[in-house]
């Protein structure tokens, strides 16, 4: 599994909400991005176009619709203190 940290935000005066995300190895993080972000915004069933080059987000379309920038990068995992040499 590969952990992830998904930031977004819909309006621009707004702090960035994060998330963290594991996906399975082989699976694209864009592909849980988008569902965590429908989920998130309260339509886990509606539609979620990423545009990576610009960091923005579409969810939904037609009556219901919103946009916002997100940011997706890879967490780095954290050290067991059992694992640390301290000689």
């Amino acid at each position: 599994m590969s952990r992830f940290r998904l930031l977004l935000s819909i309006n621009e005066d707004e702090a960035p909400r994060a998330l963290s995300l594991e996906s399975p190895d082989g699976v694209p993080p864009e592909q849980f991005a988008r569902a965590a972000i429908a989920q998130a915004l309260d339509h886990p069933e509606a539609l979620v176009v990423l545009d990576s080059a610009r960091g923005r987000f579409t969810v939904g379309a037609g009556f219901w619709c919103r946009s916002g920038r997100y940011r997706l990068g890879r967490e780095e995992p954290l050290l067991d203190p059992s694992d640390q040499d301290l000689t």
